[in-house]
């Protein structure tokens, strides 16, 4: 780094050598990080080169650089200066940039609820009348699924290259449905809750709108069977029959990487089901592969699901 005491806010030059990431940083790639930035006041001025460039700084020669940082062919430096926070900032903002678009980053899954909403009394009564309006099944279990947003999504995913796979997830719960967060101040709290997980790779899926959309209502059909098959048994002999290999995830909660990886209020979900409640979370199904990008759908019983399955997640 270089430091001027004297300039105003106490001026300072950081560099940072992203290795082997030279061919990840195109024009457009760098007019889209600026872009980022200049959204947040902290950023700063920034630079971003590779040995190709004959030369990076005016008044110091480049050999001076590659010496000391041991700069190869393929690595990309990145450069700011300014005040010391914001030049600190702005490289750190570039870091998590760099590593996003050269793929070094856990492969992200998006959770979708295609339903738009969980299954509340009004929500239900408009799915009803959606129903009837178009000459659909009345579904007491879930809602009818909304395409457009799925379609959107899968379409956006594939045309990225970044999706491998959709999770279809059925949650059920064994004993009572809460629809707020005020049932677990009252204590109220279901015992068991089952989720199943099935996996369809994305060439199973069509890439016409139309007919992905014909595929997802089809799917939530084959969902309001298993819920109904589950709840019309009697509460202790409730199971989802589970899909694909049958897997059972692990529940339990341990490792440092669980309490650095959740914020407060999941923490908070998973003490309140575990320890205060007793809830115990079953799930089954289809392996989850986390080196993977997919899209993840889900019925929305109550407004508390994505919590619930969060907390799961994070265990695995």
């Amino acid at each position: 780094s270089i430091r001027d005491e004297n300039a105003k806010n106490g001026w300072v030059a950081r560099l940072i050598v992203c290795k082997g990431l030279a061919k990840n940083v195109k024009a457009a790639v760098k007019k889209e990080f600026k872009r980022i930035l200049d959204m947040n006041e902290k950023s700063r001025p920034f630079a971003m080169f590779d040995r190709r460039k004959e030369l990076w700084f005016k008044t110091i020669p480049n050999a001076v650089f590659v010496e000391h940082y041991g700069v190869e062919n393929d690595d990309c430096v990145v450069f700011s200066w300014g005040d010391e926070e914001g030049v600190q900032w702005t490289l750190g903002q570039l870091r998590n940039l760099m590593a996003d678009v050269a793929g070094l980053r856990k492969q992200r899954k998006l959770l979708l609820f295609p339903e738009g909403t969980d299954r509340g009394v009004r929500a239900a009564a408009q799915s009803n009348v959606y129903a009837k309006q178009n000459g659909l099944p009345r579904y007491d279990y879930v809602l009818h699924p909304r395409t457009t947003g799925f379609n959107y999504l899968l379409n956006v995913m594939r045309s990225e290259n970044y999706i491998s796979c959709v999770y279809d997830i059925t949650v059920a719960y064994e004993d009572v449905i809460i629809d707020s967060e005020m049932s677990l101040l009252k204590g109220i709290f279901p015992k068991n809750i089952h989720f199943n997980v099935k996996k369809y790779d994305i060439k199973e899926i069509p890439s016409d709108p139309e007919e992905s959309g014909i595929w997802l209502k089809e799917l939530w059909r084959e969902k309001e069977e298993a819920l109904k098959k589950f709840y019309e048994s009697e509460p202790h002999k409730r199971r989802l029959d589970p899909s694909g290999v049958g897997y059972m995830f692990p529940v339990r909660t341990e490792g440092i990487g669980y309490y650095v990886a959740f914020t407060f209020w999941i923490l908070m979900t998973a003490a309140l089901m575990t320890y205060i409640f007793g809830a115990k979370v079953h799930i089954r199904g289809d392996k989850i592969d986390h080196s993977k990008p997919a899209l993840i759908i889900m019925n929305h019983r109550t407004r508390i699901d994505s919590k619930r399955l969060l907390y799961q997640e994070g265990d695995r």
